[in-house]
């Protein structure tokens, strides 16, 4: 067969689901990692000042109150670094809840150029939140490697020496593989080359088929049945 090479490309799931597996690597990983930015730029350039204790019932609290194992205080920035004066809570150790309440005030450390960014003294991190980002991060490695040493293999075309000629056949996408490596597949002509076609068959499996001694008169996005032996390459 010599016709013209006319390609059409096959869709692919793959880069979908890549795409997908980087976007749920940066929503768990952007938020931790501008977290732990944050923590760095205060640590290095912040300054430290007094913000006003509020007695808020609501957020001013040790949980629970028969017996406390966390502790919140509500605040205020200084005017001078929040003009809206918004009341804030969080949590923090209950040496620096007890001494808030006593004295009103509690020590933050903001950054110059953005005050509202600041840590409050002795503010608690949960340290669940790292084991579950981690957790998380390991689980969408494994998927990772698992789609780049077994999904990819899956992927690849899977590539036939003819063992007869290309017939033409009603539309269907059909693989049935026949033993010692004989294939049967039906599907659509995506591509013409100089010594055989490939077709898009079931699940968008893209079949490669070499000619060899045998002949074929289907055309382009036509539906063709090959018989074939299934070889490593060509």
């Amino acid at each position: 067969m010599r016709s013209p090479a006319s390609t059409r490309s096959a869709p692919r799931r793959s880069g979908l689901w890549l795409l997908g597996l980087l976007a749920i690597v940066l929503l768990i990983n952007v938020p931790f990692s501008w977290s732990l930015w944050t923590r760095y730029q205060l640590d290095r350039h912040g300054l430290t000042t007094q913000a006003v204790v509020e007695d808020d019932p609501e957020r001013t609290v040790a949980v629970p109150a028969d017996d406390p194992q966390a502790w919140y205080v509500a605040y205020r920035l200084p005017r001078d670094l929040d003009d809206e004066q918004l009341l804030r809570s969080t949590q923090v150790e209950r040496a620096v809840f007890e001494e808030a309440t006593v004295s009103g005030q509690v020590e933050i450390t903001y950054l110059p150029d953005d005050p509202v960014t600041h840590l409050v003294e002795g503010q608690v991190t949960h340290r669940l939140a790292y084991v579950l980002v981690g957790f998380a991060d390991l689980a969408l490695l494994a998927m990772g490697l698992l789609y780049v040493f077994v999904g990819r293999r899956h992927e690849r075309d899977l590539l036939l020496e003819a063992l007869a000629d290309i017939e033409r056949c009603p539309p269907s996408f059909t693989m049935t593989e026949l033993g010692d490596d004989e294939w049967l597949i039906t599907g659509e002509v995506v591509e013409l080359f100089d010594d055989g076609l490939a077709l898009e068959t079931r699940d968008h499996k893209r079949v490669r088929v070499r000619l060899g001694a045998f002949h074929s008169e289907i055309g382009h996005q036509q539906a063709a049945r090959v018989h074939g032996r299934e070889v490593s390459s060509f």
